[in-house]
């Protein structure tokens, strides 16, 4: 099993002011509720995408013996390690999002990816779906709504 894991984000180009500017909220009160909202909506586009749009460190699990394993929310910037279950450094090379390593075994990945290149391409998934979840529309189906524009970005 392959499991993915966020273990630290860095800031995104949208700001609170183009969230408020989008939903026309007026005032400073809820700015920390709509950051939320906001980490939130980016966070849910870069899952259906699987494309990083903010500096994140991810930590990947892998149980199965592999030689390889594609690496997920590209752009990949830095491979920070990658060890066995044991904590035993592991010999590896990335060519293009792939990491190769030089035993089948199961792993875990630490890494870091930047900003995509087009990652203004999604800024309208991200305000739109931060004002539905503003608006207390955090169902599926308003989500399905929104991202179905998207399908042809998606990276799987």
């Amino acid at each position: 099993m392959v499991t993915v894991a966020r273990i630290e984000t860095g800031d995104s180009k949208i700001t609170i002011d183009e969230v408020k500017s989008y939903i026309h909220l007026i005032g400073n009160e809820r700015d920390d509720e709509l950051q939320v909202m906001l980490d939130a909506a980016i966070a849910a586009v870069e899952d259906y995408c699987n494309i990083s749009l903010r500096p994140t460190t991810w930590k990947l699990s892998q149980d199965l013996a592999t030689d390889n394993q594609k690496l997920f929310y590209p752009p990949v910037i830095e491979v920070v390690s990658i060890n066995d279950y044991d904590g035993l450094q592991l010999q590896y090379k990335v060519l293009q999002d792939i990491v190769y390593i030089d035993t089948a075994s199961s792993f875990i990945c630490t890494y870091k990816t930047g900003e995509a290149e087009d990652a203004n391409r999604y800024k309208a998934a991200v305000l739109a779906y931060t004002g539905l979840l503003f608006d207390g529309n955090d169902d599926n189906n308003s989500f399905n709504i929104v991202m179905s524009r998207y399908l042809p970005y998606r990276m799987l």
